[in-house]
Parts: structure tokens; sequence; C-alpha cells
């Protein structure tokens, strides 16, 4: 039986073991910054929508052609405003006062209001800045348009 690979282990262990210890005692003190120095972060707080004052007009009476805010009135004659733009992540509202049912669907995403009595209203809150087309199933020669911005705040 050869003894000295296992000779050989045992002092190279015991050289590892002795190469740990230290005559000098190791510092374990741990240095924290003080409570006031701590980095700190604003929390957000919720934004409550309120119709600015602007488009309370606008929502009585949009532009036939092109208005912001927050309401699109559905005529006999079409959509109204024809294309609105409208901040991001608000309530559009369509009003339907063409005297007979109508509906909304969206051209690309295929979102359907379903039928929207005269009188009644349907209520759409884009949630990503992007364009919307949108048409009428119950009268084809209606289209209209949304542009949803981006809030700056």
């Amino acid at each position: 039986m050869n003894r000295a690979p296992l000779g050989a282990a045992l002092a190279l262990a015991a050289l590892l073991l002795a190469g740990c210890g230290s005559a000098a005692p190791q510092s374990t003190a741990v240095t924290t910054a003080p409570p006031s120095a701590a980095p700190t972060r604003a929390v957000p707080t919720p934004h409550v929508y309120t119709t600015p004052p602007q488009f309370e007009q606008e929502a009585a009476k949009p532009d036939p052609n092109f208005d912001m805010g927050y309401a699109v009135h559905i005529t006999a004659q079409g959509f109204e405003p024809k294309i609105l733009v409208s901040p991001c992540c608000q309530p559009v509202t369509f009003s339907n006062l063409s005297g007979k049912p109508m509906d909304v669907v969206f051209d690309v995403s295929g979102l359907d209001s379903g039928v929207i009595a005269p009188g009644a209203t349907w209520t759409w809150s884009p949630q990503n800045v992007e364009s919307v087309a949108y048409h009428s199933k119950a009268d084809p020669n209606l289209s209209g348009g949304m542009q949803v911005n981006q809030v700056n705040e």
C-alpha cells in the first residue's frame, strides 16, 4: 500500500488550515448611513378625472369636423366630430342623437358598442396612446376617427 499520496494530502490540508488563521483580530464593525441620508421615493398620487371647463361646451356641441375633448355625437349626418383628439385613459362618451338605433365598431380591434338606443350613450376609455378609426354597422357610410394622446401632467 502506498502511503505517499495520503501523506501529501494531509500536509496540504494542514497548510490550508494554517493559512486561514490570523494573528490580528478581524474587524466585524458594520458602517451604516444615518437615517436622514436614506434616499426617499415619492409615492404617486392617483389622478382624479374631471372634465376641464374648456371642454364643457365641446361636450354640448362639438365642432362637426375636428375637435378636442371627451364627446362624440352620433347624428343622422354622421359622427361629430369626424375626428376627435382625446387624452389617454379618460372616458369618451358616444351619444346617439340620430333618432334611430346606432352602434360604434372599431375598424382594427373589432370592438363593438352593441346597439345604442336613440338618446342613449356608450362610454369607452382608451388604455393606450393610439389612433382609432370607427364606423357604424347600422349605417356603413358613417365613419370617424380618434387620436388618443399621452397626458402630460
